[in-house]
């Protein structure tokens, strides 16, 4: 997909321009110039030079040859115009800021895409910084696209429930789909635009309703989400058993603790598949632990030595990271 990087005064004043010069030499050449002399006289009588034609011209030619003058100061005028204000307006500077977006969307693989950058949105940004995650925001808000470029962020100012604009932000490449928007129409219908257009792709919604719950499912969202059903969850961990919620924390997080906690999925292929959980731990993992793992979408908790992996297998695993670092490079 691409997209024009010049205004469309300027693009139309240069064609008006461009007209006049064309309509000019054909005049020319009709009254008998040869194709040199009637374009060199076009461009003298469009510039206002004064070159004066090889031989005189016929009293229709010299009423053509005045309008010829005419409109080509008028469009001449308006190309200066219009070159000025996209100057003046940092059009040059607008154009390559554009372009770099646009080569870094097109790099863009395997990537998450953030719809709405409002207070959930920015927050799943920072942890996707923090994972060294790559990631592009989308949103139509000018003042929150403002934020995400002064943080640096990749950024698409557009609707991410329009086709256009998600296949314009790689969905057909990405990864994952956060639908962060407050509005639950807008997830439901981002939700089934983006599975549309990726059936393999892995949705994350929003739902500030619970009612919404259903319907993003419907839709073709892998997971939803609802901050509140979250909030009251954490808060009454915190109240009621505050010590598991804070080990919990740490578990994930996995920066006090020296080691971390991942998932991986099984590529077909792979060394993993036909290993035992028991191999795995002692070979690839280098010691360290796989806690669980989803098979056709069942989450199997009670992992020991002897289950067998095979590939598409989603595993959740837990080492140092030079231990994920050894899974990583032996695994594929």
């Amino acid at each position: 997909m691409r997209r024009p990087f010049l205004p469309r005064n300027l693009v139309l004043s240069v064609a008006l321009f461009i007209v006049v010069l064309v309509v000019g030499v054909a005049g020319f050449v009709l009254e008998g110039l040869t194709p040199v002399d009637a374009v060199f006289t076009t461009v003298s009588a469009v510039t206002t030079v004064g070159y004066t034609p090889s031989r005189p011209l016929s009293s229709p030619a010299k009423i053509f040859a005045t309008f010829l003058i005419l409109g080509g100061v008028g469009t001449g005028l308006y190309v200066l115009g219009s070159l000025t204000d996209f100057l003046v307006e940092g059009g040059l500077h607008g154009s390559w800021r554009e372009r770099k977006l646009w080569r870094e969307l097109n790099k863009l693989k395997d990537h998450y895409i953030v719809s709405g950058f409002g207070r959930v949105g920015q927050r799943v940004a920072t942890q996707l910084t923090d994972a060294g995650m790559p990631f592009v925001v989308v949103d139509t808000n000018p003042e929150t696209i403002k934020i995400a470029q002064d943080r640096g962020l990749l950024y698409f100012e557009g609707d991410a429930t329009s086709d256009v604009v998600l296949e314009a932000v790689g969905v057909k490449r990405a990864q994952a789909l956060l639908a962060c928007s407050d509005s639950d129409v807008k997830n439901v219908y981002m939700t089934l635009s983006a599975r549309s257009l990726n059936e393999s792709l892995y949705i994350v919604a929003r739902a500030g309703d619970p009612d919404a719950e259903q319907k993003l499912y419907a839709a073709g969202a892998s997971r939803v989400v609802s901050p509140y059903v979250m909030a009251g969850n954490r808060m009454a961990h915190l109240a009621v058993q505050p010590m598991v919620a804070d080990y919990v924390d740490v578990m994930v997080r996995g920066h006090n603790l020296g080691f971390q906690i991942e998932e991986r999925v099984v590529p077909h292929g792979s060394p993993l598949s036909g290993q035992t959980v028991g191999e795995i731990r002692h070979g690839q993992l280098a010691g360290g632990h796989v806690l669980a793992i989803e098979r056709d979408s069942a989450l199997v908790t009670d992992v020991n030595d002897d289950l067998t992996v095979v590939a598409g297998d989603r595993v959740l695993i837990a080492g140092t990271p030079s231990q994920l670092k050894n899974f990583d490079a032996t695994a594929t």
